[in-house]
Formats: structure tokens, C-alpha cells, sequence
């Protein structure tokens, strides 16, 4: 019978630094989230009283969000992702050029 021992430590140390990386990224993101809330919800505040109520739902948004991101398993968010992408293709499509727009901008900009 062939010795898998080498093989499934190898398989376990790359599932522990993907474990690690998403972990890692999942920090990151939450920060960024948090982030884009607080500067949602001061610009919001520096212009008229219907943008500003705009802006705190946005900024709202991104702070649920910021904590769903904290607190989900790394494994299920891509699940939860494939499950909205499925029920709402429009707003993913949306989403994803709004966001590449706004990694494009930042990229030019640094």
C-alpha cells in the first residue's frame, strides 16, 4: 500500500496558508470596508441633507458588509457569492465593473 503521509502533509500545509490568506484578506477587506464607511459618512455630511441620507446608507451598507466580512467562514463566502451572483446577475455585473472602476482608479493613481 503506497505511503500518503508525504502527500497529505503537503495537501494540509497548502490548505493552512490558504486558510491563512483568506484570513488575511478578510482583514484587510474588513478595514477597507470600515474605511469607506467613515469617508462615505463625512463626505455625505459636507453636502446637502437627501445626499447625506444617501451617503448613510451607504455608509451603512459598507459597515454591515465590513462586519459580515469579520465574522463569515472563509468557505462560505464564496458560496454566499456564487448563491447572489445566481439570483441577482444585474447587480453582480454592476457591481463588479463599479468596482473594478474604482481598483482601476486607484491603481492610476499611486
Amino acid at each position: 500500500m503506497p505511503d500518503y503521509s508525504l502527500k497529505n502533509a503537503y495537501t494540509a500545509d497548502v490548505a493552512d496558508s490558504v486558510t491563512a490568506g483568506a484570513n488575511d484578506l478578510k482583514h484587510t477587506a474588513s478595514h477597507a470596508l470600515d474605511d469607506a464607511s467613515d469617508r462615505v459618512e463625512r463626505a455625505g455630511h459636507s453636502v446637502s441633507a437627501r445626499v447625506a441620507s444617501v451617503a448613510d446608507r451607504a455608509a451603512s451598507a459598507f459597515g454591515s458588509t465590513s462586519e459580515y466580512v469579520r465574522e463569515i467562514d472563509s468557505g462560505n463566502i464564496m458560496e454566499n457569492l456564487t448563491s447572489l451572483a445566481k439570483r441577482h446577475p444585474a447587480a453582480t455585473l454592476a457591481a463588479a465593473v463599479a468596482i473594478g472602476f474604482l481598483v482601476g482608479r486607484s491603481a492610476t493613481r499611486s
